[in-house]
């Protein structure tokens, strides 16, 4: 009933972010998530606003960075519209998305996927699985390394999508927690509150509750892709305070 409110609900949220994650690492760049571009279908319950000038190659591009040669690797924490618009922007640089992401994307519920979601995948993508290990990380089962360091990792994070994952980026003692649509918002997780497009309640607070656990363990900025604070957390290296 929540997600059927989200469709009927005549009211606005204020303007939020979509945000995209560039990291600067010795093995290379990483971009987690790819946004949504300026020319995307437009869904009866989205407003958007983005020009030509906030598309992901063009801000790439205005700081130096060939998308299709510097870039080593993206990783899409899932495979909605808004946070794979940009990912034909790479060329042939290796997309990493989780086996669940990628098979709820093929066959005649994938189609129909695509076509209500409005998601725009290029038909020549043939993307790299995530290879979880069962090597625990923190309060994570499994974890998968991006960088030979393991500085830079994904975790399984369900919920929003069964697929979801996250990529925890490690420096200087703080874990930023590049969260995606785990939550809309820190007080969100905090709170364990399912986001309006849960896939799956349940699982959705047992990520919160994981996460919970991990910024007990390690010092957290936790930096969901939709929250307005995103960004002034991430400049005032601001850990998130679990009780």
């Amino acid at each position: 009933m929540r997600m059927v409110n989200v469709l009927l609900d005549s009211e606005w949220t204020d303007w939020l972010p979509i945000h995209v994650w560039l990291l600067e690492h010795k093995d290379g760049l990483i971009v987690v998530d790819t946004g949504e571009r300026h020319d995307a279908p437009i869904l009866p319950v989205v407003k958007l606003q983005v020009t030509p000038e906030t598309d992901l190659g063009f801000q790439l591009k205005r700081m130096g960075i060939n998308p299709e040669k510097d870039v080593q690797c993206v990783i899409q924490t899932h495979l909605h519209g808004d946070h794979v618009g940009g990912i034909g922007t790479f060329g042939k640089t290796p997309v990493l998305v989780s086996a669940l992401a990628w098979q709820g994307m093929q066959g005649v519920s994938g189609w129909f996927t695509r076509q209500i979601a409005k998601v725009s995948i290029p038909s020549r993508l043939e993307p790299s699985i995530i290879g979880f290990s069962s090597n625990p990380f923190g309060s994570f089962e499994q974890s998968c390394p991006v960088t030979k360091d393991g500085a830079v990792k994904i975790v399984p994070t369900p919920g929003h999508t069964n697929g979801h994952v996250s990529v925890i980026a490690q420096s200087e003692g703080l874990s930023y927690f590049l969260a995606g649509d785990t939550s809309y918002s820190e007080t969100a997780m905090l709170e364990r509150v399912p986001s309006g497009f849960s896939s799956n309640d349940k699982l959705e607070i047992e990520t919160h509750t994981k996460i919970q656990a991990f910024a007990r363990q390690h010092a957290t900025v936790y930096l969901p892709s939709h929250d307005p604070e995103s960004a002034f957390r991430l400049a005032q290296k601001r850990v998130v305070q679990v009780t």
